[in-house]
């Protein structure tokens, strides 16, 4: 950690510098010693799916934070990988989704360009889900601001539904550590699919009500 302190803190005397690193399995072991010894000289975190102690600690130093993960190769990781990008990172609501990728997560048959692999597509998936999420929370926010009182309660409901989802889903604290027996907080594709159902619905309730007025 030493060295790695010292060239952040050292670039923040640059006029204008901003730093960032990944932190990832390091993050997972090390927890809040670690964040702590790195923060001063740091200004975008960017660490794997966290614990909500560190979540805490980054959101009171009112840090621009990113998470990342995905693209792990290979079941049960292809779950992870939709849930990284997807309904978690709608939870957590970072910065921004930074997803690491080697070559053997895209196969490649001669002649015919790259083929998408499992975790690929899962990785979409997430991204998907997070913008259903995303596009009804914008219809909150403009049912709330309308005149319409159906349209309001129709939104005090989606966002009820929301908040439902996210009581379902825990911090995620790595999937190659000590977190190797608790991958059932990750959640089955039949319960993600639930969940999109559900967003979904509320968004055509919210879309159909704000058209008509």
């Amino acid at each position: 950690l030493e060295p790695i302190k010292h060239y952040l803190e050292l670039i923040k005397q640059v006029p204008g510098a901003s730093t960032t690193i990944c932190i990832g399995g390091g993050m997972r072991k090390g927890g809040l010693k670690e964040y702590d010894a790195l923060k001063k000289g740091l200004d975008i975190p960017i660490t794997s799916l966290i614990r909500e102690d560190i979540l805490d600690a980054m959101r009171n130093d009112r840090k621009v934070f990113w998470i990342y993960g995905g693209a792990s190769g290979g079941r049960p990781c292809d779950a992870y990988d939709r849930h990284a990008t997807g309904f978690y990172s709608a939870k957590v609501n970072p910065s921004g989704v930074h997803v690491w990728c080697y070559q053997w997560y895209v196969g490649y048959a001669a002649g015919e360009g790259p083929v998408p692999t499992i975790n690929w597509e899962m990785l979409r998936e997430g991204i998907d889900d997070s913008r259903y999420v995303a596009t009804l929370e914008s219809l909150i926010k403009k049912a709330n601001g309308s005149t319409s009182v159906e349209a309001k309660q129709l939104a005090k409901k989606a966002s009820q539904q929301i908040d439902a989802i996210f009581q379902q889903i825990e911090a995620v604290r790595g999937v190659k550590t000590e977190t190797v027996g608790k991958r059932g907080v990750i959640p089955p594709y039949s319960k993600v699919a639930e969940w999109r159902i559900t967003i979904a619905e509320e968004i055509l309730r919210l879309q159909k009500s704000l058209s008509s007025k």
